[in-house]
């Protein structure tokens, strides 16, 4: 009998305990939140955002052009004053593609588009030189917030790659005026790349901060720098580093083979704009060599 009572009642026991065990639990997990100095990079965009808001749902074709070329220079003096600067991850798994600072890189991404988009009807209306101006103004609008995540510099970079190729597209019908200013600008824009090492260091910080988080120990640095330390990391010796990572080690350190995967992607995606636009400045260099200002530029 009662052997009989106590299974009717354990279910109910059982209930009652997890009720308890609900209401005295001390839930020790803590969300990453955005430090101060983080919160006002975010919030130092916020008129520029509203700036660019009005082009968000138009048509390329129904823009108007002179405004949307002022919202981008001031974009790009933002960023040359140091009020705008990279959004960097707040943890790992923190990147442009999401939450509010989607809002943000969204915003420029459609001006660079919409950029790109014009320039391809200005050539067919017979403007060539104008159509190069929009599309080095789209790449100096890339290079904003280019330098934020693995991700942002794989999909700038992919922007500027392309605006780079219509350029050259449209080199037969720009004046010799129109080419010349275009090699400086370009030699601008190449003056502005960047290592990606500060990146790569960025990431593995908070690598080990999310595993100290979880209750894990902190890899040990010799290990991650293994196939993170990029010494003086220009694009190329990077993607060397990553592809000679043996697998088993990937497998061995948790999060670090998404991580691996998003910064080889943006290595991958930083060489071949660099790549493709000393190859562009140097065409256009031996078309005026007699003053090209590229001898300058350590590549």
């Amino acid at each position: 009998m009662l052997a009989y009572r106590l299974m009717v009642l354990s279910p109910i026991l059982y209930i009652g305990s997890l009720a308890l065990r609900a209401r005295t639990h001390v839930n020790v997990f803590e969300f990453t939140a955005c430090t101060q100095k983080q919160h006002h990079a975010i919030s130092a965009y916020q008129p520029f955002v509203t700036e660019a808001a009005p082009f968000r749902s138009m048509y390329p074709r129904d823009l108007n052009r002179p405004a949307l070329r002022q919202v981008a220079k001031s974009w790009i003096s933002g960023s040359k004053s140091g009020d705008l600067q990279p959004l960097l991850p707040v943890h790992i798994h923190d990147f442009v593609r999401d939450g509010i600072k989607q809002e943000v890189y969204r915003s420029a991404d459609l001006m660079v588009m919409h950029l790109m988009t014009i320039a391809k009807y200005e050539v067919k209306e017979g403007k060539a030189d104008q159509a190069a101006e929009d599309l080095v103004l789209a790449m100096q609008l890339a290079e904003v917030l280019k330098y934020s995540d693995p991700y942002a510099v794989a999909h700038s970079g992919m922007q500027q790659r392309s605006a780079l190729g219509h350029i050259q597209e449209y080199l037969p019908f720009m004046s010799q005026q129109a080419i010349e200013r275009c090699r400086e600008q370009l030699i601008a824009v190449r003056v502005q790349q960047q290592p990606l090492d500060h990146l790569v260091r960025w990431m593995r910080q908070l690598y080990n901060a999310e595993r100290i988080r979880q209750g894990h120990e902190a890899s040990p640095i010799e290990e991650v720098d293994r196939f993170l330390a990029m010494n003086r990391m220009n694009p190329e010796e990077g993607l060397a580093t990553f592809t000679s990572v043996p697998r088993p080690v990937w497998a061995s350190t948790g999060e670090v083979p998404t991580m691996l995967g998003e910064l080889r992607m943006a290595s991958n995606s930083q060489t071949n704009f660099v790549r493709k636009l000393d190859e562009q400045i140097e065409a256009l260099v031996l078309e005026n060599p007699e003053d090209s200002g590229f001898a300058s530029i350590s590549p």
